[in-house]
């Protein structure tokens, strides 16, 4: 109850935001669209699902407009429309059964297009890549389809190594995936292997830390000194 309180909030601060922004710059303004992408999200946190399409569909027109349908923001978009697909497609429709399918497929299609568009103007190592990775690895995982999501997974875990770090968050949550995704399999051995890398990974992260916080004490008290 609190988070939807929350939200409601946020809700409240976008739209208000929004209006505000639309009437000095225009509705096909850039920082409109930003702000509808954000507000795409919170419908979806809230469970305004054909609100969240609305806003994002008409961020997707403008960019497209503006910058192209072969653009990196474009991309962001179509990733974003892609999750809305993905995670509630029965809400979007009375024909659920039929609908679901239908709307998982259509992430799936989202997902590849965006994936094309940042690769080829990002480049194949950028974080962003890996966020597309990771999100299909998850969407293979709950199809039953583990070899595919273990390779999706394992590209975006490279990436997140390379670029962010072992220790960044966002590589513990490809770990965390990859663990799930073991365990299912009844794989303990890789899933094992996973868990005492993040351990691993984990304490380093605390002795670098701790040892920082030594070194400040100690200046600290040679300044007193």
């Amino acid at each position: 109850e609190y988070g939807m309180l929350e939200s409601d909030k946020a809700l409240e601060v976008e739209l208000k935001a929004l209006k505000i922004l639309q009437d000095e710059l225009g509705e096909d303004n850039m920082n409109v669209c930003s702000l509808l992408i954000s507000l795409g999200r919170l419908y979806v946190q809230s469970g305004r699902y054909k609100d969240a399409k609305a806003a994002l569909t008409r961020a997707q027109r403008v960019y497209e407009e503006k910058l192209g349908k072969d653009h990196h923001r474009t991309a962001d978009v179509l990733y974003e429309l892609g999750c809305l697909y993905f995670q509630k497609p029965e809400k979007l429709s009375k024909k659920r059964n039929a609908f679901k399918q239908w709307s998982r497929d259509r992430a799936e299609s989202l997902f590849q297009t965006a994936l094309k568009i940042k690769t080829s103007t990002l480049g194949e190592d950028h974080p962003d890549i890996a966020r597309i990775l990771n999100r299909l690895g998850s969407m293979y995982f709950e199809r039953s389809q583990y070899l595919k999501a273990e390779e999706h997974f394992l590209k975006a875990l490279k990436i997140r190594v390379d670029k962010l770090g072992e220790y960044h968050s966002r590589t513990g949550q490809t770990y965390k995936h990859m663990i799930t995704l073991y365990q299912v399999q009844e794989k303990y051995k890789e899933a094992i292997e996973c868990g005492n890398k993040v351990s691993s990974e984990i304490c380093k992260y605390i002795l670098i830390s701790l040892t920082k916080l030594a070194y400040l004490f100690q200046s600290l008290s040679l300044i007193h000194i």
